[in-house]
């Protein structure tokens, strides 16, 4: 069914193998935007689910998420099949996502809290069963230290195209001259299931399948395997700098936007702010790649994270009226922001080896598992910025329903400058 099986020690990974890999990621990175930005402003918009009930149904999908990580991280390592470890549960995860994103961006009239939630968590659970063992998989397609960085930079790209796609999709419908409404997400929710199926294909039919799990001992998830993480210096250590920079990234984004919107008054410069930050991704993973070939990997890193320092005095530096040095400043943060995904993610396959050499054990699967868990809590830590000193989000206008929509969710459709008409309530037909 999932075809050949070559040879994965390569010295120069091929386009159309690393090509492969990385589209899945098109499309799925694509329908997670979607629920970041668009899915909690439609649930309480159009289809009448209290602003409140929303955060709370956000906090328990993301919860169950982040259980599932360590769960499907093991058991990936523990499968056995002549396809591999990795290609069954990518299947079955881009089938339960497609599915999933398609009943949760387009709910019959009568929808309401319940299915925002069954399908909520469905989705992340496909999502996450495809993400832990598609890293993993990556980490084994070659087991040349320059060439992970090449596998991870074409899936990094994926993930910036398909944030850049669905960037696209407010921008059209404002050209139109129509708000981004429940129709227009009902509209997408049967091209991104099948987007997602199709780019699938070429991975599970002619990527090699990597480590065979015959190969090395069972995986087991007790005291032992934490044990051998911990004395695992290297990873510990890249596990913390990725944490950190990604907090910094994150935090810096939160206040970058409230800054423009409310500091500069520059609502109108939203839209540009998110396709030139996107741009400083895209066209600086070659660089980084370039850079990681002539320097150690963590050297480099620490260079993308000296470049965020030093350029994020830019906002206060800037001229407001000067659409060109705001757009300076934002381009460099975007180099910068993507070597501190780029690099780390680079490097976690190299001290995963040394666990392999170690325990002989082939276990990348339990490592991105709390890779991806940390990865998580990072996402989570921008938020705390909206507190006061009760605890509670206060947005800056109290009337102001979208803001409390991205207190709740963490994202929201005006970080996408994204034209909401008022709020309205699907008609039961």
């Amino acid at each position: 069914m999932f075809g050949r099986s070559p040879a994965y020690n390569r010295e120069n990974v091929p386009y159309f193998i690393l090509t492969s890999y990385a589209l899945p990621f098109v499309p799925l990175n694509a329908i997670i935007v979607a629920i970041f930005f668009y899915v909690p402003t439609f649930y309480a918009q159009e289809m009448g689910v209290s602003l409140g009930l929303i955060g709370a149904l956000i906090f328990v999908s993301r919860m169950f998420d982040a259980v599932s990580d360590p769960l499907i991280g093991v058991l990936s390592d523990k499968t056995r099949s002549r396809f591999g470890r990795r290609k069954p549960w990518i299947a079955a995860g881009a089938l339960i996502a497609s599915v999933s994103c398609f009943f949760l961006f387009s709910p019959p009239a009568n929808a309401g809290a319940a299915h925002m939630i069954f399908w909520l968590i469905l989705t992340y659970l496909g999502w996450t069963m495809v993400n832990i063992p598609h890293i993993a998989w990556g980490t084994e397609l070659t087991r040349n230290y320059h060439q992970r960085t090449r596998v991870m930079a074409f899936r990094d790209g994926a993930d910036v195209f398909g944030f850049m796609l669905l960037g696209l999709v407010p921008i059209v419908f404002a050209i139109e001259g129509e708000g981004f409404s429940g129709d227009v997400l009902a509209i997408l929710a049967l091209p991104a299931a099948l987007l997602l199926i199709l780019t699938v294909m070429p991975a599970l039919l002619f990527l090699p399948k990597g480590y065979s799990q015959q190969e090395s001992p069972a995986v087991r998830l007790d005291k032992k395997i934490i044990t051998d993480f911990v004395d695992n210096k290297p990873y510990v250590r890249l596990c913390i700098a990725m944490a950190c920079a990604r907090i910094g990234d994150g935090i810096r984004g939160t206040l970058a936007v409230i800054f423009v919107t409310y500091y500069w008054e520059r609502t109108d410069f939203l839209t540009i702010f998110l396709f030139v930050f996107t741009a400083g991704n895209l066209v600086s993973i070659p660089f980084w790649v370039w850079i990681s070939k002539r320097m150690e990997k963590a050297l480099a890193m620490r260079m993308s994270i000296a470049l965020g320092f030093l350029m994020s005095p830019g906002y206060l530096l800037a001229d407001p009226q000067s659409t060109f040095m705001i757009s300076a400043v934002v381009f460099m943060i975007g180099v910068s922001a993507v070597g501190n995904s780029l690099l780390p993610n680079t490097m976690l396959g190299d001290v995963i080896d040394l666990d392999t050499l170690r325990s002989r054990k082939l276990r990348a699967g339990a490592y991105v598992s709390v890779w991806s868990f940390l990865i998580k809590l990072t996402h989570a830590a921008p938020s705390l910025e909206g507190e006061d000193e009760h605890g509670d989000h206060r947005p800056v206008n109290e009337d102001d329903e979208q803001h409390v929509i991205d207190a709740e969710s963490g994202l929201g459709a005006e970080r996408l400058g994204a034209p909401l008409g008022p709020p309205r309530h699907r008609q039961s037909s």
